[in-house]
């Protein structure tokens, strides 16, 4: 649909919730037992994948305009962060610089922060805890109940990735190359890494820090993409360099490309320069495996239910998606993606999601055309395909899943939840956007 400004859909600020709530529709909390997606890519891992079972299929349980910011270009909108989910509340945040707080069954607005400052990354939530940073340097840490500061922290920089919060400590990367540790209680800073690459032409890199542990060391560590083009491996209790190896030579991509590194077990996993997907050794650097038969833009990771339990690895390219045998690298499956090009994928349960943008024209007519979203399923055992909806816009961040539901913000700024008990009738109930 055309993008509109949100001073043409929102007269007034009162009229942010058309909100559709329909009696029997609310989502269904999700079991007890389920991993919260509560941050970017899920979890400190950023393994993009949601454990438990998922039944597709799911529809449209209801969804909110969230207000524009006139921050990126008049007419043309952008939501790049990605809503998460936590202990049955949804929060997403808006390019206009306010972050929100949904009950995710009922869609009852809980709380509004306003930062005043577009929030393009994702939030973290941990415990009683949203932090998250803005467009102006600042991270803050909020109460997840009623969104009341508990502090700020002034960088030097944007922030423009999710934070990790592990071991009561939070830790974020800058624009400048820098990764900050703080107190999760106080704010107080405990250490800085100063990559000491950063130009004043670099490189909008948004690449979030993924934490993980080697068990031969005892330690946590903190694997973190650099606008120079290195991964480096830093020591979470300490903020020293372990290891560094640089893995692109520059960010020129055609298309949305997954720059946070995904860590799992002994290994870290991360696209390259030629859009592979590579797996490094966590505790060296060295690089173990090289994923290529297809130029990949995104990628998860997958233990099979059933024996022999293989791992593989599921590449994402703008028109399909392959999954190859984790250890010897052959081809599992591979699938043609319905719509195109691709903008992101995530797994639940035994499926693999995979969310494209597309140009609709159905009339043939270039002024008619518009842009909209579609989400698709896989089994992640064969690729079968099991479930699609095609979704209003486009979709410019990453998906959420928790239980048997998915949120997702499009670039018009809807905050949409789908789940097993869908509302056929929402769409009709909403005023028109004019």
């Amino acid at each position: 649909m055309p993008r509109q400004s949100s001073k043409k859909r929102f007269p007034d600020f009162v009229s942010l919730l058309f909100v559709c709530i329909v009696s029997g529709c609310a989502l269904q909390p999700a079991p007890a037992g389920y991993k919260p997606w509560g941050t970017h890519l899920a979890d400190d891992g950023r393994s993009n994948y949601s454990e438990g079972k998922f039944t597709p299929p799911v529809h449209l349980s209801w969804y909110v305009y969230l207000p524009s910011h006139d921050y990126f270009s008049p007419g043309e909108r952008i939501e790049p962060s990605a809503p998460v989910m936590s202990k049955g509340t949804i929060y997403a945040a808006a390019s206009e610089g306010k972050l929100y707080a949904f009950n995710a069954s009922t869609s009852k607005l809980l709380w509004i922060y306003d930062a005043k400052y577009p929030v393009e990354a994702t939030p973290t939530v941990e415990e009683d805890a949203v932090c998250f940073g803005s467009s102006d340097g600042v991270l803050r840490c909020i109460g997840a109940k009623d969104g009341k500061l508990l502090w700020k922290f002034q960088a030097r920089s944007s922030v423009l990735s999710s934070p990790v919060i592990k071991n009561d400590t939070v830790y974020f990367h800058a624009s400048d190359d820098r990764v900050w540790a703080l107190a999760l209680k106080t704010g107080e800073k405990k250490w800085v890494y100063n990559r000491g690459a950063y130009q004043t032409v670099a490189p909008r890199l948004t690449s979030s820090s993924a934490y993980g542990g080697i068990p031969p060391l005892g330690n946590g560590f903190l694997y973190t993409l650099f606008s120079d083009g290195f991964v480096a491996c830093i020591d979470a209790g300490t903020g020293k360099e372990v290891w560094g190896k640089r893995v692109i030579a520059n960010f020129d991509s055609p298309s949305k490309t997954r720059r946070t590194p995904l860590v799992s077990a002994d290994s870290v996993y991360l696209i390259d320069a030629d859009n592979a997907v590579i797996a490094l050794d966590a505790a060296t650097g060295e690089t173990k495996k090289t994923y290529n038969v297809i130029k990949a833009y995104d990628f998860v990771l997958h233990d099979g239910r059933i024996p022999p339990f293989a791992r593989t690895v599921i590449l994402a390219g703008q028109e399909m998606l392959v999954s190859v045998d984790a250890v010897t690298g052959a081809v599992v499956w591979k699938k043609e993606l319905s719509k195109k090009p691709l903008s992101s994928i995530f797994a639940a349960g035994d499926f693999v999601f995979a969310v494209s943008n597309y140009v609709h024209n159905p009339l043939g007519m270039e002024s008619l055309s518009s842009t909209k979203g579609y989400v698709e399923a896989f089994r992640l055992s064969n690729g079968e395909a099991a479930w699609s909806a095609e979704i209003d816009d486009s979709v410019g961040g990453n998906a959420a899943a928790e239980g048997n539901a998915i949120a997702l913000m499009t670039n018009n700024g809807a905050l949409s939840v789908l789940g097993s008990n869908g509302c056929f009738l929402c769409r009709k109930m909403l005023p028109d956007n004019e």
